[in-house]
Order: structure tokens, then C-alpha cells, then sequence
């Protein structure tokens, strides 16, 4: 299963000091579902935990059906809130801008763009997979 808080629980530990403990894997919700459960998920029956969490495929799980996963690397942006939200329509406005500046030929405007995603999102996925902008825009002059 899965959870919006850290599973497992490392108990008479403080939460900080809980990865010391346990292996923790976070999540990347991008999800595909077959028309067969689509048209069964509005009479599968809410739970108290799918009501608890606020996770809508807790139901599905609860109901015997399975979700497949995968690893990826790196970090991703979460959108859980309104200004998550936002950040992630700034990020992908920075990276449309990049490319349209690539694609005109405007190739410091380009790298102007790419770097600052790299500067505002460093630790991110985003910031790092902009390297590969960064080195094609420098590549071409």
C-alpha cells in the first residue's frame, strides 16, 4: 500500500532519524488506468482509510486491484497544493521558454532560461535533466 505519511512508522524514534532505520521510496503519481476499472470504480465502496488519507486509489487497492509500480531516479516536483501548483506552471513556463528561444535561434536567451531552472530547481529532477539543454544550446554555437 501506499500513504501520505512515511511507512513504516520507526516507533521510539525521532521521524528525522527514521531513513537510519528503514529503506523509504516516495512517489511519482502518474497514472493509466483500463476502461474496465474506470467503469467499475464508481461502485467500488469508499473506505475509511481511501476517506482518511484522501487518496483515491487506496479504494482500488481495498478492493483486490492491483496497481503496478516502477522505480525511477532522481526527485520529482509534487503538486498536492495551490501553490505547488503554481511552482510547477512557473518550471514548465521557464522550460517552454527555453525551447522557443532555442528553436529561433536565440541561444543566450535559451541558456538564460535553462539556467535559471537549474538555479531555482537543483535538487529536482528538473534541475538536473535541464544539463541536457544546457550542453545541446552550447553545442550549436
Amino acid at each position: 500500500t501506499f500513504s501520505r505519511s512515511a511507512l513504516p512508522h520507526v516507533r521510539d524514534v525521532p521521524p528525522d532519524q527514521w531513513h537510519a532505520h528503514a529503506s523509504y521510496w516516495g512517489h511519482v503519481g502518474i497514472y493509466a488506468y483500463r476502461a474496465d476499472v474506470l467503469a467499475r470504480w464508481p461502485d467500488l465502496p469508499s473506505s475509511a482509510l481511501e476517506q482518511a488519507e484522501k487518496l483515491e486509489q487506496l479504494r482500488l487497492l481495498e478492493a483486490g486491484i492491483a496497481i503496478g509500480s516502477f522505480a525511477v531516479a532522481g526527485d520529482s516536483l509534487s503538486v498536492d497544493t495551490a501553490e505547488q501548483l503554481a511552482q510547477a506552471q512557473r518550471r514548465g513556463n521557464l522550460q517552454r521558454a527555453g525551447e522557443i528561444a532555442e528553436k529561433t535561434g536565440q541561444k543566450e536567451k535559451a541558456l538564460e532560461y535553462y539556467e535559471r531552472i537549474q538555479r531555482e530547481y537543483p535538487q529536482s529532477t528538473e534541475g538536473q535533466n535541464v544539463d541536457r539543454y544546457l550542453t545541446r544550446v552550447r553545442l550549436k554555437s
